[in-house]
């Protein structure tokens, strides 16, 4: 225990950072913890840098290499074409991606391809995914703005 709390300063000390808030909590929360204030003082968390996933389920099939698309009402994410972004989930940031591609889309004309991208076996799926996250309006959503991510690094934490 006492081995966790010196490995735990040193990595504090090493980010810059104090330990200011964190005397309590677990390696986990203090892992995560150093990796969110490195990117605030690096200025990539919270400057539109995030890219939020609201299902767990789209976390598993990023995790699994199944999810690489996602679909967005923002025409802001032409801006971060070929920029890294940090993908946060219920808060918390897991990691970062490169956004490799962004185009308007026709809901009409999503592909198979497109809707297993998203981590989805069908296109029904998808769309119903879609309505678990906006209501019935998302039956509404005719164009949506696609992007495409890779080079993902997920903030490995020691169990």
């Amino acid at each position: 225990m006492v081995q966790a709390t010196l490995d735990q300063g040193i990595a504090l000390r090493n980010a810059g950072l104090d330990s200011v808030g964190l005397h309590h909590a677990s390696w986990i929360e203090i892992a995560r913890e150093i990796a969110l204030r490195i990117c605030r003082r690096d200025g990539d968390v919270g400057k539109g840098r995030d890219m939020r996933f609201d299902l767990s389920e789209s976390i598993e099939a990023m995790r699994q290499g199944q999810k690489t698309q996602t679909r967005r009402r923002s025409d802001y994410w032409f801006k971060r074409l070929g920029k890294r972004i940090t993908i946060v989930h219920l808060g918390q940031l897991l990691g970062w991606a490169t956004v490799r591609r962004v185009w308007r889309q026709e809901l009409a004309t999503m592909t198979h391809e497109e809707a297993r991208a998203e981590g989805y076996e069908t296109i029904t799926d998808f769309r119903t995914a879609l309505r678990q996250l906006y209501g019935p309006e998302a039956d509404d959503y005719t164009h949506l703005v696609a992007i495409e991510f890779g080079d993902i690094e997920w903030l490995e934490v020691p169990a």
